[in-house]
């Protein structure tokens, strides 16, 4: 599941694309990359996500997995071009 899109389905951020980063046992962790950061993801619960068919590429979730510099922006990148294509 590390390294999907997942759109928020309940919450203040309802309807926000986010990267999932992180999950356990009762919760999933996304960022966003600007507000909610790789080093500092958001909790969700795993009912309020609805998650995507895409994900980031192999390289991009080994960045995120490893904290790498610029995964941050990269995740904001992404989110941005995906938004663009969502909306076209």
């Amino acid at each position: 599941m590390t390294g999907f899109y997942c759109l928020s389905k309940a919450g203040h951020d309802k309807d926000q694309i986010y990267v999932v980063v992180k999950k356990d046992d009762k919760a999933v962790y996304v960022a966003d990359g600007k507000y909610k950061t790789v080093s500092n993801p958001k909790k969700k619960n795993p009912k309020h996500i609805k998650i995507m068919s895409r994900a980031l590429s192999e390289d991009e979730i080994n960045m995120v997995v490893n904290l790498a510099p610029g995964c941050d922006e990269m995740i904001k990148h992404n989110l941005r071009e995906l938004r663009k294509e969502i909306k076209a």
